[in-house]
């Protein structure tokens, strides 16, 4: 991987599929990570609008759990050493670009952060937020955005939520709640604009310190570096 330490994990946010979630994508896709999994580094999943979830359970056996927490959602919680994370599942239906978490997920989210008030919590899901005064958000985003953040606000030890789904590299805050857009692995969708890369993050129980990583080496986003604090407990 070219790092000096392994990391702690790695989260694949969503759309692991190019199109419409066929059985050989996923197969492709399990070729790919195979070499993190052989150097032992937790490899984590989420699901996006080009997932297909049961197609992806056929295919990655080991992802699904035994009892679900919530039937017909892909989700986890994983506790690192200075903050926890919290992975949703957005995907509302195959090539559907709108995202939907919906009552019962939101439910079992509060119940896990509930559970998990000790250290910083980061949510992780495919879709971007549509929220206000964010001008420039992607209407086939999270559908329940406002319901999420008026929950998220109550749970200080929510410090940030991530997302994929629009192919592009921005920081902003929503009610004190950073928002981090993340860019795609492997789809440039906008040549003259964006590039695919990867994000490193160093965290902490202050903040973290976000450094874009690209396969186009000159592109402006390489080594870019983002340091953020984690509003008040």
């Amino acid at each position: 991987m070219g790092q000096e330490r392994h990391p702690a994990a790695v989260i694949i946010n969503g759309d692991l599929a190019l199109n419409d979630g066929q059985a050989g994508d996923y197969e492709h896709f399990a070729k790919l990570i195979a070499p993190l999994r052989d150097a032992d580094i937790p490899v984590h999943l989420t699901l996006g609008n080009h997932d297909n979830r049961d197609v992806f359970y056929k295919v990655m056996k080991l992802g699904r759990p035994a009892e679900p927490p919530v039937v017909s959602k892909h989700l986890s919680v994983i506790p690192l050493a200075k903050v926890n994370l919290f992975l949703l599942d957005s995907l509302k239906g195959t090539n559907v670009a709108q995202g939907l978490l919906g009552n019962e997920q939101l439910a079992w989210l509060g119940r896990m952060l509930d559970k998990h008030p000790e250290k910083p919590a980061l949510i992780f899901a495919h879709h971007n937020p549509r929220l206000a005064g964010d001008e420039k958000y992607f209407d086939g985003g999270l559908e329940d955005s406002n319901p999420l953040w008026d929950f998220l606000e109550t749970r200080t030890q929510v410090k940030a939520y991530v997302h994929g789904h629009i192919h592009d590299r921005r920081y902003y805050r929503h009610r004190d709640i950073h928002i981090i857009d993340t860019p795609a692995t492997s789809f440039v969708l906008r040549n003259a604009e964006t590039t695919t890369g990867w994000t490193m993050a160093q965290l902490s129980d202050r903040g973290g310190e976000f450094t874009t990583l690209t396969h186009l080496k000159q592109h402006a986003w390489s080594g870019a570096v983002r340091k953020l604090m984690w509003r008040p407990a």
